[in-house]
């Protein structure tokens, strides 16, 4: 069981108390091992995940960046987008809406406009074969 920050998780977090951002790489020692790349980005890693840090890429090198709450990297939990589905379902059933009737007038309006895209399509392609460009015999012109 972990008794806190280790080594590197520390050196990133004072680093970024005193930089907006910086590469990762610039806090490691001259002449680096393999073992230490490794443990800085594991840090790196569990920073991010604990939500203490962001981290990006530029050229190849790692950023390290002070966390915000929407960070490209950021996204909600399913139990946290379920929540917020349910909560606006009750606020529309509450308003009286029924968002089982809007949802199947959307689903009707959405099949209605792929049906009369695919048909466009169809007379499109019909049109570059050449399928309506037909002569009209010289009795039908006037």
């Amino acid at each position: 069981m972990s008794r806190g920050h280790g080594k590197w998780e520390r050196a990133i977090l004072e680093k970024l108390e005193r930089q907006e951002e910086f590469d990762l790489i610039d806090l490691l020692p001259p002449g680096y091992t393999r073992s230490q790349l490794v443990a800085i980005e594991r840090a790196a890693r569990n920073l991010e995940d604990a939500g203490k840090i962001d981290r990006d890429h530029d050229g190849g090198k790692v950023v390290i960046l002070k966390p915000t709450n929407y960070s490209e990297s950021w996204a909600p939990t399913w139990e946290e987008r379920e929540d917020e589905a349910d909560q606006e379902w009750e606020e529309q059933r509450e308003e009286g809406a029924d968002p089982e009737a809007e949802a199947a007038q959307e689903e009707e309006a959405y099949q209605t406009w792929l049906e009369e895209e695919v048909d466009r399509e169809l007379y499109e392609e019909l049109e570059d074969k050449g399928y309506f460009e037909s002569e009209w015999p010289d009795q039908y012109e006037e």
